[in-house]
């Protein structure tokens, strides 16, 4: 229970108001309740989109992206627009790594974040309650795949501590998990599932060739990139 709540508040605006003294391997051990925590965030912007199910989809899309903004916050956002700016910096590992630790954003970041607002509000109008609950399960889910697979680039951060402790087949089970309860569920959106693990898996090896392994930022544009690629996947391919 210390474990989700410690991993909860981390990666969300949601309050705990009990004090918690912070261990690292208990945090470490959270990892698993990333996609459960996903599963809440996603009633909150499935529950959204059935209340303005009379609105116009552009007014649902732009409330949903609030109601997700406030519930997370920027630490996602914060890695993506950090890792668009180190990544396609063109410099060495050394220098990208040194971009993506920079608290400023440079024009990539902004790209990043445009690029992903706009996908998700794209995404947004154009789908199920359904898809919309899972997106944040999605995101989540590859977000453990690659912690699992990864291995950190840098001697200390943030991610250090995830990263360590994750192993391949944290990936794995929580894939296992996810894709069985959307067969049982949703079979329609087995394809889009597959396709986002796809672009994540792509991910992760071209990233790992840049910058010899992954941070928590790339943890982070990660989350954030498969939601989107979710969406826009849903309506290119069906589901």
């Amino acid at each position: 229970m210390k474990s989700f709540v410690m991993m909860l508040t981390y990666i969300t605006r949601i309050p705990y108001f009990t004090k918690l003294e912070y261990d690292e391997q208990t945090f470490a051990k959270g990892l698993y309740a990333m996609p459960i925590i996903g599963i809440f965030i996603g009633m909150a912007m499935a529950g959204a989109m059935w209340i303005l199910k009379d609105q116009i989809p552009q007014v649902k899309a732009f409330v949903i992206i609030l109601i997700y903004l406030v519930i997370v916050g920027g630490l996602h956002l914060d890695g993506l627009a950090d890792y668009m700016d180190g990544i396609f910096s063109g410099r060495t590992k050394d220098r990208i790594l040194e971009i993506m630790g920079d608290s400023s954003i440079g024009s990539f970041g902004v790209i990043g974040l445009c690029l992903y607002f706009i996908g998700m509000y794209i995404g947004l109008q154009n789908t199920s309650w359904q898809a919309v609950l899972l997106a944040p399960v999605v995101g989540r889910t590859m977000g453990v795949w690659v912690i699992g697979f990864g291995t950190y680039a840098k001697k200390e951060g943030m991610g250090k501590v995830l990263i360590g402790y994750g192993r391949p087949w944290h990936g794995f089970i929580m894939f296992f998990i996810l894709v069985t309860g959307i067969y049982i569920w949703q079979p329609a959106l087995i394809k889009p599932v597959f396709a986002t693990l796809l672009v994540t898996v792509l991910l992760l090896r071209w990233t790992t060739k840049q910058i010899g392994g992954i941070t928590g930022d790339v943890i982070g544009a990660v989350i954030e990139s498969s939601q989107v690629t979710w969406l826009l996947s849903i309506i290119l391919i069906g589901g």
